[in-house]
């Protein structure tokens, strides 16, 4: 063999890396883009889902005794309420619940009556949290405050975006989704 022709090879199999590790690389990036876009979306669900759950249990009594459920209402805000421990009261521990956006902090904030606001979905832009309020026949009621004895249901709309610092040049992608729940006890 020609040192000519172990060049040439070397030459080649140097190519045929570097097209492996660039392959890989991209792969792995593709990998980590998909990942945070899952687990974004997996946490919008996870959130709905358990402002679902908040919202048909608001207005229960363990006692079977009449409760409001709805304390407050208006169009980036709520505050429910239920009697777990049956004693009449809807003042003990998470029995009552409130969901705010909030601006400076670009986030839905929840919170109990003994907790101070916690973040419980992120990035979330101005009008990115709606909750449109629904007579029993399904029709909006009209803002900005509802009366809670005539809230039959909600629709609740969340947008919230992300970075994905992994693209050239970044780029940001969306989650919107919309939940109707109806009230169960009213």
């Amino acid at each position: 063999m020609w040192l000519s022709e172990v060049l040439v090879s070397l030459l080649l199999v140097q190519l045929l890396a570097v097209g492996v590790v660039t392959f890989s690389r991209s792969a792995l990036a593709l990998l980590r883009l998909y990942e945070a876009r899952r687990e974004a979306m997996q946490t919008n669900v996870l959130a709905l889902e358990m402002f679902a759950r908040e919202w048909r249990v608001a207005g229960y009594s363990a006692v079977a005794q009449s409760t409001q459920g709805i304390v407050a209402a208006t169009a980036q805000a709520v505050e429910l309420c239920a009697d777990f421990d049956g004693d009449g009261s809807t003042v003990g521990t998470h029995e009552r619940i409130a969901y705010r956006w909030d601006a400076t902090r670009q986030a839905v904030m929840r919170s109990t009556q003994d907790s101070s606001p916690q973040p419980w979905l992120g990035r979330v832009p101005e009008g990115g949290f709606t909750l449109t309020y629904l007579d029993p026949s399904g029709q909006p009621l009209a803002p900005p405050h509802v009366a809670p004895e005539l809230i039959a249901g909600v629709q609740l709309s969340i947008h919230t975006s992300w970075e994905e610092a992994l693209l050239e040049p970044a780029a940001s992608s969306r989650f919107h989704a919309t939940l109707v729940v109806g009230r169960r006890n009213r």
